[in-house]
């Protein structure tokens, strides 16, 4: 789908060309890098991503020292919205993304889709008691379904997309976070790791304490890789 090249005499600076023969400078093909007169350097926003996210965690941890660590990590409270808040803001930055960024269109077009089935199993409890039990599942198995066939119909330009958009930050933090939601989280917050070590004085509150921060942190990994997606493509507009 990208074709390499340099220019003779443009200085070393790369080009390539879309799916529809269109060039364009790419540097890499998102580019964080340009000078914007609006937009903080990446050094900049992950400092600012990084104080928001502690103040957040911090607030959690100072409640949770207050004896409200039941109402924030119970099962539909405070931390399970706010991993739904990130799930949502996730797909949103993907899908503007995948409008700003027309060579990568499709692999953010995926990546929208799976934090929305995502987000239809964490109001699993919502859906069960407005509409019925099932519901959740169905939206799922539709979700599922539907991005199964758009994988399928595209295959090789998502598959092109994909080793391109391995090149950039965006994916080191999406793939951080996704190894922490699905991997590290389930793995260190299994029941019988805990009894074991924690013999007669195990409390479950605070193994889902440890699983439900966990998750939390990872889904803000995802969450800064989509924005940067859609900063990234900002910065080479603005170059």
């Amino acid at each position: 789908m990208f074709e390499r090249y340099n220019h003779a005499g443009s200085d070393e600076k790369d080009y390539s060309k879309d799916i529809y023969g269109n060039i364009e400078q790419t540097s890499p093909v998102i580019s964080t890098r340009q000078k914007t007169g609006f937009l903080p350097s990446l050094f900049t926003r992950l400092l600012l991503y990084l104080l928001v996210y502690t103040l957040i965690i911090e607030t959690c941890v100072m409640l949770s020292l207050k004896g409200y660590a039941d109402i924030i990590f119970k099962e539909d409270n405070l931390v399970e919205w706010f991993q739904l808040g990130t799930l949502v803001a996730t797909s949103i930055f993907m899908y503007l993304a995948s409008k700003k960024h027309s060579t990568l269109t499709d692999a953010f077009h995926v990546l929208m889709i799976l934090p929305l089935i995502a987000s239809a199993r964490e109001l699993d409890r919502f859906f069960e008691h407005l509409i019925a039990e099932v519901t959740w599942r169905i939206l799922v198995v539709m979700l599922t379904l539907y991005l199964i066939s758009y994988f399928w119909k595209r295959f090789y330009t998502i598959k092109k997309q994909f080793q391109e958009f391995m090149r950039t930050n965006s994916f080191g933090f999406m793939c951080s976070g996704f190894f922490i939601v699905m991997v590290f989280s389930r793995l260190f917050g299994q029941k019988v790791l805990w009894k074991t070590m924690m013999g007669e004085d195990y409390v479950r509150l605070a193994v889902r304490v440890m699983e439900e921060g966990c998750e939390l942190v990872g889904y803000f990994f995802i969450l800064t890789g989509a924005m940067e997606c859609l900063f990234a493509r900002y910065d080479k507009l603005r170059k």
